[in-house]
């Protein structure tokens, strides 16, 4: 998450300083900031756009860098959540020992009862 909002701080950054004297729909650092997360959501309204050539090679390497970082981002986000739910209702195990005294995992089934 602190990822995602440092890309679109810098992105908000470097679109402000490229476009704020050339286009008159970035005037402040709130409508950059708002550029910023339509572009790299891919939303993209179409109600503001680069207008300078600095603003547009800044705005696809934006698309571009968020394209790639955005879903990794989210990926480790929804992982680490999906992990912390899996340990919450892991199966009770057990351990045992065959007969060669090697400790071996027993599993038993919650819906059956079957063990393993």
């Amino acid at each position: 998450v602190v990822t995602i909002f440092t890309l679109i701080y810098l992105f908000a950054g470097s679109i402000y300083e490229a476009e704020h004297t050339a286009n008159p729909m970035i005037l402040n650092f709130l409508d950059a900031t708002y550029f910023s997360i339509s572009t790299l959501t891919t939303v993209g309204f179409g109600d503001v756009t680069a207008n300078t050539s600095l603003g547009r090679c800044v705005t696809c390497a934006f698309i571009l860098g968020g394209a790639f970082i955005v879903p990794v981002q989210l990926g480790t986000l929804a992982q680490s959540l999906l992990g912390d739910m899996m340990t919450q209702s892991s199966v009770p195990s057990k351990t045992s020992a065959n007969s060669d005294g090697q400790s071996i995992l027993a599993l038993d089934c919650i819906s059956c009862g079957l063990k393993e």
